[in-house]
């Protein structure tokens, strides 16, 4: 066991700091962002109050999930009629979600296990047109240096 431990350690190590490098063949068409995924930003303001907040139903995806990488952490959830009431700001698993408030755009693939969700005012949801391009190749895309400012 502590062997098995050791390898998926260490290949977590690797994923923490991977890094993709796509080669862009200059012949390659170039097109818009909202031409290849539907684009939609948070809520504005007052959608998402701490007063409407339960504690079990739907997740409030946040930037921290984002920023983090992970869906397992946060403690907003909303109840199924605030869920409807807020579908044109759902996801699920394969939308990209980033962050649009106090850091440079961190991007996130939502997994599979990803549970149902809302995205709170500080996300924007890239749900990429599977015609075009798949949302493991978007993501690696906008997660390159040249993107992110790095």
């Amino acid at each position: 066991m502590e062997g098995y431990r050791k390898v998926i350690e260490g290949a977590r190590q690797i994923l923490a700091s991977y890094k993709p490098t796509i080669r862009i063949d200059p012949s390659w068409p170039q097109v818009r962002l909202e031409e290849v995924a539907e684009m939609k930003r948070g809520p504005f303001g007052g959608s998402l109050k701490k007063e409407i907040f339960v504690r079990k139903g739907f997740k409030v995806y946040e930037q921290k999930h984002a920023i983090q990488r992970d869906v397992n952490i946060g403690e907003y959830f909303i109840d199924d009629d605030k869920y409807k009431e807020m579908k044109a700001f759902a996801i699920v698993p394969g939308d990209i979600i980033i962050s649009c408030s106090g850091t440079m755009g961190r991007v996130y693939l939502l997994p599979l296990e990803s549970p149902p969700g809302v995205i709170n005012q500080a996300l924007l949801k890239l749900r990429p047109r599977h015609d075009f391009v798949s949302s493991e190749y978007l993501e690696a895309v906008l997660m390159l240096d040249t993107i992110q400012g790095r």
